[in-house]
């Protein structure tokens, strides 16, 4: 917490805060430090258009939606002019009677409201000296129900697995909330929005270049800064290089295609939908009529059968469907891939054999079809091309080319007649 002092003080008084200043930090401390928001879309509720709002706990890891009407969104606005009269000079859709609500009305109020939002969300990182700031996070927090997750945020900020790393995610966000980069972001936003592709491989490309070069730009740029984050938080000798910048570039990465990939997500999907709408129809057709099939039928030796059907590696994959992001879509494939060698030692104690990659295919073609996870076709299609090119040369490369052969099985050589 910043603490401003009066230098012509003495040096007794200085070192004694400001009663305000000790509020403000206490007011800080319960304020979360970093909230990405997009806007995804809209739904039609009880007669009023509702704006569906998506919401990342950069520190928590955690994301949600929010359904607000714009009533609720102008009570905000008007409480925040309150708390800061500057805040009326952001754009700020005109309030309108409901009779007058057309689709192109609905459109504009979104991208104009979704721009607003995170601006002020902003605030707290490019406004933090100002004495409202806090009370401006707050009162935003509160509309993005932030309060009532605030004890489940704290513990899974706990979680050693992901915290070096959420750590220096926000200082990512802190980056590229810089008006800079942010009016680099909305641009980059705006002209893939635009734009009209040939397919939705082809806008999957465009937005790999820019979600590469910006990671790389922001890595090279912001290294030493990021670095220092982390090394906060780990003493540098109990962090390998390697490691830590593996770890660095994974925070950037996952801040940037919450930036790129979230407001895009939705015509993407729309493309590929189109693209492949009949393959997508006739692999999820395969898939339903291959889960009633024994485990042997899918190549898996009777000594490498589940006692539990592989239930824990179902469980893992059937909720990749839960996240947003493409990177944690691969983390929860890996995770649930990894799982697989996991339960087989446990099923299977007292044996020496390990699953080779022979023996692991077939199983995860069962845990695949099994998991009923929905749209695989294009799931393959975002993580293939999104995939950070240096993660294609690790572990993760190796499972990612694994769910690749399992489609393509699944797809062209499961013979079920």
């Amino acid at each position: 917490t910043t603490h401003i002092l009066n230098t012509s003080t003495s040096v007794e008084a200085a070192s004694t805060p400001r009663p305000t200043v000790i509020a403000n930090a206490k007011k800080e401390a319960l304020l979360r430090p970093a909230l990405c928001v997009r806007i995804l879309g809209t739904d039609y509720v009880e007669d009023h258009t509702v704006y569906i709002l998506w919401v990342l706990d950069v520190l928590a890891g955690a994301e949600w939606r929010v359904q607000r009407r714009f009533r609720e969104f102008f009570e905000l606005h008007e409480e925040l002019i309150k708390l800061r009269p500057s805040i009326d000079k952001l754009d700020f859709p005109t309030r309108r009677p409901s009779i007058y609500e057309t689709v192109h009305t609905v459109n504009d109020r979104r991208v104009r409201l979704e721009r607003y939002i995170r601006r002020v969300a902003g605030m707290l990182t490019s406004s933090r000296l100002h004495p409202r700031s806090s009370d401006v996070a707050r009162v935003l927090q509160r509309f993005l129900d932030v309060p009532k997750r605030r004890a489940s945020l704290e513990l899974l900020e706990r979680n050693p697995d992901i915290t070096l790393r959420q750590a220096c995610q926000v200082a990512t966000a802190q980056v590229l909330s810089l008006p800079v980069l942010d009016k680099l972001l909305s641009d980059v936003v705006s002209s893939t929005q635009s734009h009209d592709f040939e397919s939705g491989d082809a806008m999957l490309q465009k937005m790999k270049q820019y979600i590469d070069h910006l990671q790389a730009a922001i890595l090279d740029g912001s290294h030493d800064l990021l670095k220092s984050v982390a090394l906060r938080r780990v003493p540098s000798n109990a962090l390998p290089i390697d490691e830590l910048n593996t770890t660095l570039s994974a925070a950037v990465r996952r801040q940037i295609e919450t930036d790129i990939y979230v407001p895009l997500m939705e015509k993407v999907h729309d493309l590929l939908s189109t693209d492949i709408e009949s393959e997508e129809f006739a692999l999820q057709r395969k898939c339903i009529r291959a889960r009633s099939r024994p485990q042997t039928f899918y190549g898996i030796p009777i000594q490498h059968i589940s006692p539990s059907s592989w239930e824990s590696a179902i469980y893992q994959l059937a909720n990749i469907g839960a996240y947003t992001l493409p990177c944690d879509k691969l983390d929860a494939l890996l995770a649930a891939a990894k799982e697989i060698p996991a339960l087989y030692r446990v099923e299977h104690p007292g044996t020496d054999t390990h699953l080779g990659a022979d023996d692991f295919l077939p199983i995860f073609i069962y845990v695949l079809v099994n998991a009923k996870v929905p749209d695989l076709l294009h799931l393959q299609h975002v993580l293939c091309t999104l995939c950070d090119p240096d993660k294609r040369l690790s572990e993760t490369g190796y499972y990612l080319s694994s769910f690749e052969a399992a489609v393509s099985y699944i797809r062209h050589d499961l013979d079920l007649d």
